[in-house]
């Protein structure tokens, strides 16, 4: 069974009118309906619809809709997308961002601890080597001032005559007990005043050395101290303990009172 739509569209022949028709009448027809065919075509609104084709066409605008929804939220979603990529790209790089310059920090601090137990070790090392030596010629010193008393009387009678530098105390004190004449001793004591004069300027100069070096870690110290407020900290724990303490000396007392005879 033919639709309404159909129905309107389908060519009507001489054959479906009633009556004759001569050939003229017969090609008016057929170009009538060749005619009427064009101009349903290109104006199909003019087309009759029946319930069936009304059906179609609201089912058609329920799928255009349904299409047009579709697209919307696949276009919604699609920002949504690009959003999110792109706020994920600007947190990965600023979590990128933040986690080289955490990395390069740690990396300067290291450093920067390496160097201050570099100048502590060091002034240690300064300390250990100089250390003996310094017990070294003060121990010399005790020696010559020992025996400072001694040598001076006995070179008080030699005094007369053209003057001369002469060795140093603690030069002599350790010459004491050498063989040889005197001219021989005293030449020995010349090199050993020599010498000990060299390890005393080697020592002084590794001695000014440490103490830059603890100036400069003590300082490291300090300041460590002053930034992290550590002083307060201290003396916040120190009045919390003396706040504690005291409560129980008085508590102990008072026991100690109540225990003792009348």
């Amino acid at each position: 069974m033919l639709s309404t739509a159909e129905l309107a569209q389908t060519p009507i022949t001489p054959k479906d009118l009633e009556g004759d028709y001569n050939p003229k009448e017969t090609a008016f027809v057929y170009d009538f309906e060749k005619s009427w065919a064009k101009f349903l075509k290109e104006n199909p609104k003019f087309i009759p619809k029946g319930k069936r084709e009304e059906r179609m066409q609201e089912l058609k605008e329920q799928v255009r809709e349904v299409e047009m929804s579709k697209d919307s939220v696949e276009l919604e979603l699609q920002k949504q997308l690009t959003f999110l990529k792109r706020s994920r790209d600007a947190l990965e790089d600023l979590f990128v961002n933040k986690l080289q310059e955490a990395v390069e920090k740690r990396r300067e601090m290291h450093e920067e601890l390496s160097k201050r137990l570099d100048t502590v070790a060091m002034a240690d090392y300064l300390q250990n080597e100089t250390l003996p030596w310094q017990n070294f010629l003060h121990q010399v010193e005790l020696v010559s001032e020992s025996k400072s008393e001694s040598s001076s009387s006995s070179s008080s009678g030699q005094n007369s005559g053209l003057r001369r530098a002469k060795p140093s105390k603690r030069a002599m004190a350790l010459t004491e007990q050498s063989s040889g004449d005197s001219s021989d001793v005293e030449l020995r004591a010349y090199r050993i005043d020599h010498a000990l004069l060299t390890t005393h300027i080697q020592m002084l100069h590794k001695d000014m050395e440490r103490l830059e070096h603890t100036i400069a870690s003590q300082e490291e110290a300090g300041k460590f101290l002053t930034e992290h407020n550590v002083w307060a900290i201290l003396t916040k724990s120190n009045a919390t303990k003396a706040s504690t303490v005291t409560p129980s000396l008085a508590t102990a007392r008072t026991a100690k009172t109540s225990v003792s005879p009348s």
